[in-house]
């Protein structure tokens, strides 16, 4: 914190304020506590797959190579569903997570979330082909089983 923000936040608590002003400061502490970054080499803003890099850390996915960010595939780790190549990042702990995606008949919001790449118009996750991400074999289409994450023929 520098001394600016110091001296606001010291005279915001050195005078008489009423309970609704003293909540209305506190929850604003809380909102920037809430956005300040725990890790310090996590960035506020980290590049989308194929855009161009120079860290690893510049990337959603935390991965550059060849100056330009790859997608995570399911299990691997990310800062941001940019970063994951199909589902979306579950951050774990300080800004980092591993890429998942929603199985079959699961709900959905759109087609990226989704471990087959198809939300229903229902709103609901279609099944897994060969070559997509599955958990269980339960998740593949037709006769498909699930082997280390992925769809493969039978």
């Amino acid at each position: 914190m520098d001394s600016q923000r110091f001296d606001v936040l010291a005279r915001a608590f050195g005078r008489r304020t009423g309970r609704r002003t003293a909540m209305l400061t506190l929850a604003g502490l809380a909102g920037v506590a809430a956005l300040h970054p725990v890790a310090a080499d996590v960035p506020l803003v980290c590049y989308q797959i194929r855009e161009r890099c120079r860290r690893h850390t510049q990337c959603c996915s935390l991965t550059c190579e060849n100056e330009r960010c790859l997608g995570s595939d399911i299990g691997e780790q990310c800062i941001a569903s940019d970063g994951c190549a199909v589902g979306y990042c579950h951050i774990v702990s300080n800004y980092r997570g591993y890429c998942r995606c929603i199985t079959r008949n699961r709900r959905c919001t759109d087609n990226k979330v989704c471990c087959s790449g198809v939300c229903s118009m229902i709103g609901r996750c279609g099944c897994s082909r060969v070559g997509q991400a599955c958990e269980m074999s339960m998740h593949c289409c037709d006769t498909a089983i699930c082997v280390d994450g992925w769809c493969v023929a039978a």
